[in-house]
């Protein structure tokens, strides 16, 4: 008889910690939400286009077949010069101070950024106008164009 009534008491504790960490959720509130003071990412197409505008030139020139997509050499010597500091990679978006994403995703996001940049680019010279921001941020508003990254297909 003890053992079941400290059985029961047991269980009832647990029950009643389990019940209390699943009600607190992660940090920031309800699913899908992050924590107070987490960077957002972008949801604006123009906020968007000049994100890209701006790196655009600075990747650019790591394209040295300007085939518009970075192959593995042209990766390797992006993070090199990301390394030496010779280009400013990506300010970290990870929520509530997680660890800062890999080097190598780091780059991948910024081989497919290229490649949306680089279709636009009508003129070719490494860098959007006008014009081109324009129909980039047409083309995003429209939902022709999701936001690079690792198969996420997501909507800027």
């Amino acid at each position: 008889m003890k053992n079941i009534k400290t059985l029961a008491v047991i269980t009832a504790l647990g029950l009643a910690v389990c019940s209390s960490a699943i009600a607190q959720g992660r940090p920031g509130g309800d699913k899908g939400q992050r924590p107070v003071g987490a960077q957002q990412p972008p949801k604006d197409a123009a906020f968007a286009v000049a994100h890209i505008a701006e790196a655009y030139p600075k990747i650019a020139p790591f394209d040295a077949n300007k085939d518009g997509q970075l192959d593995a050499d042209e990766r390797l010597a992006l993070g090199q010069a990301m390394r030496d500091g010779q280009v400013e990679g990506p300010a970290n978006r990870n929520p509530g101070g997680a660890q800062p994403a890999h080097p190598g995703i780091i780059i991948q996001r910024i081989a497919s950024l290229y490649g949306v940049a680089f279709w636009f680019d009508t003129d070719g010279d490494d860098s959007l106008n006008e014009v081109e921001q324009a129909a980039l941020k047409g083309a995003i508003e429209k939902g022709e164009v999701k936001r690079p990254g690792l198969g996420r297909g997501r909507p800027f």
